[in-house]
């Protein structure tokens, strides 16, 4: 076992092998954190060597050859006393905002506690105050800041460090890979999805995120340990989803759609395809909203330009109860598009085609930021806009280099015209 301690805990990689940089060098298989993981970790941490643990998880919670994370623990002989379940809920089934309901796993009999609905916060200070010696954190994020993914982590590593409770990540890819894009939360506009100043599109893993809310982002910081990943290099991304994220996003394609259509449908008259088997895989307008086939097939051609190949695509919104005309996403790689640009330019294009666009307020408390909904109805603002978020961007990279686990360094995306 190897070891580097760390100003708050321990990064933990369990290698025979050389430790260069956050990768272990020597052995050619990549694992996830999970995979990695062995007790003895544990014993460390807490000086026990079965503590009791909570685990917050969820379906995307599985080791490289499918199984769930708390079968992993429980056939290593650790005690799992509590799951904690996060928007979804944990087999992530529930639609998105709806209150997730304690229930109890079926297979192993473990009750399952939500992080998600009205008295969450209540429900789980109360757990935890419960025998809870160590919390394990596994979960598949989508690579994007509003996903409420990452404000449960950064939920979590806030309540461990009030109750002094360690917390341990078991690390997964970034599935956008290592591009930086967008702005960082302004103080006035954090909220539950966005929760911390950083990039919209923000290339860290979710054990590096950890580390950055740790380090930056919380007062008080929890006692928190990452089991990195072996082999894994930051520019790789994902090979495959471990499950489906939430019922609309299932695969790779979605998620790749959902880093700009997440924002492009707070905004009316776009549909992203919801309750349609091509959930964020497509964007369209009904067809009371004048727009030719040409038009599309010229919005097409822009973003093919910028590395998003698309087709024309048309289907029934159940949402908007209405025949939709638009595009059919084919994204292969999220490393050769910027999910800012590819937004911006969606709706720059349909507003100087006259489609009037109507900006929820959900658009601005995901974006962090009122300004980006400005900037999209007015190009003079590029200039500032764009210095200031460059500014943030060069200040985000520079931190997030000192709790790198993994090379290459972040890339940053600057906002273009």
């Amino acid at each position: 076992m190897q070891l580097l301690k760390e100003k708050y805990g321990f990064i933990f990689c369990v290698s025979s092998f050389a430790f260069l940089g956050g990768c272990i060098l020597g052995a050619e298989t990549f694992q996830l954190g999970v995979d990695v993981f062995k007790p003895d970790i544990l014993y460390q941490i807490t000086g026990k060597k079965s503590p009791t643990l909570a685990v917050v998880t969820n379906q995307t919670g599985r080791s490289q050859d499918g199984k769930r994370t708390i079968n992993v623990l429980r056939q290593h002989g650790c005690k799992v006393k509590k799951v904690f379940a996060p928007e979804h809920g944990f087999n992530g089934q529930l639609a998105a905002d709806c209150d997730v309901k304690d229930s109890c796993d079926v297979e192993t009999g473990i009750p399952v506690i939500s992080l998600y609905g009205k008295r969450s916060s209540i429900n789980v200070k109360k757990h935890l105050s419960k025998g809870i010696e160590c919390i394990i954190f596994d979960m598949q994020d989508a690579g994007i800041r509003h996903y409420s993914y990452l404000s449960t982590l950064f939920y979590i590593l806030k309540i461990a460090a009030a109750y002094h409770i360690p917390c341990v990540v078991f690390d997964r890819p970034n599935p956008l890979k290592h591009l930086v894009e967008g702005p960082l939360v302004e103080a006035s506009h954090v909220s539950s999805v966005a929760i911390a100043s950083i990039p919209l599109r923000y290339g860290l893993t979710i054990g590096e995120v950890a580390r950055y809310f740790n380090t930056y982002c919380l007062k008080a910081p929890a006692q928190l340990h990452v089991v990195a990943m072996r082999n894994f290099v930051r520019s790789d991304g994902i090979t495959a989803m471990p499950a489906p994220l939430s019922p609309y996003i299932r695969n790779k394609q979605a998620c790749y759609g959902y880093s700009f259509l997440g924002l492009l449908g707070e905004v009316r008259p776009f549909d992203t395809g919801l309750d349609t088997a091509h959930a964020f895989r497509c964007f369209a307008l009904p067809d009371a909203v004048s727009c030719t086939p040409r038009m599309w097939e010229k919005l097409s051609e822009r973003l093919h330009a910028i590395g998003l190949s698309t087709r024309l695509f048309r289907y029934k919104s159940p949402r908007k109860k209405a025949w939709c005309q638009g595009l059919r996403l084919v994204a292969v790689d999220p490393s050769r598009f910027s999910s800012c640009h590819v937004l911006i330019t969606i709706m720059r294009f349909m507003k100087d085609a006259g489609v009037s666009l109507t900006f929820s307020p959900n658009f601005n408390a995901s974006a962090g930021t009122d300004q980006l909904a400005s900037y999209i109805q007015k190009s003079n603002l590029h200039d500032v806009f764009a210095c200031n978020i460059h500014k943030g961007l060069v200040d985000f990279c520079a931190k997030a280099k000192k709790i790198a686990l993994y090379g290459p360094d972040l890339k940053i995306v600057d906002l273009q015209r």
